[in-house]
């Protein structure tokens, strides 16, 4: 319900939740050939494959980032979320993510890892969207395990809540390559 493709092929959700929060213009989620990359790819586990049915909150949080974020539009950077509410933080491989030696540089992956990790605990902690003025969540540390290499490949982070707490969540975070291949993990608090 709500989805459709538009003449940009970007996936689009119809929502009262966009730019102005008073009319009904899309939420962009991901771009059309990237939905279908990411859905086709039988290597990624379907943790990483996007549910394209989701509430209001959720799409608040994906205009929030996909349509506002400057760093989500400079790096080509999205944000969907799965079946599980697990928000995935994905970026397209680009040459200007790579450090001196042509690899992915470290700090992309962390910067994927925080952007997951921090969206599924806002989307656990969200209740209604007015929430968002009175409600924040704050990264206060985030320790990642590096597990692979990565070069020339698009990375896929997910979030998953492993404590929800009144002050303070335990989120965890995984981030896969076009394999299907878990390149590093994180438990930020």
């Amino acid at each position: 319900p709500g989805v459709n493709k538009k003449k940009s092929q970007n996936l689009h959700m119809s929502s009262s939740l966009n730019n102005n929060n008073n009319d009904d213009s899309p939420v962009r989620i991901i771009p059309q050939d990237l939905y279908n990359s990411i859905v086709s790819n039988d290597n990624l586990p379907d943790r990483l494959k996007p549910d394209e049915n989701i509430n209001n909150n959720s799409k608040f949080m994906l205009n929030m980032f996909n349509n506002k974020a400057p760093i989500a539009k400079y790096l080509d950077m999205y944000l969907y979320f799965n079946h599980d509410s697990e928000a995935v933080s994905f970026i397209k491989y680009h040459d200007n993510i790579n450090h001196a030696l042509h690899e992915i540089h470290g700090g992309i992956t962390m910067t994927l890892l925080d952007n997951c990790t921090w969206f599924t605990a806002f989307a656990k902690a969200l209740k209604s969207v007015e929430d968002i003025k009175n409600y924040w969540l704050v990264t206060s540390s985030l320790n990642i395990n590096f597990l692979k290499r990565c070069k020339n490949t698009n990375l896929y982070a997910v979030g998953k809540i492993i404590k929800f707490g009144t002050n303070q969540h335990v989120i965890e975070g995984e981030v896969y390559n076009d394999d299907g291949e878990k390149v590093a993990h994180c438990i930020p608090t």
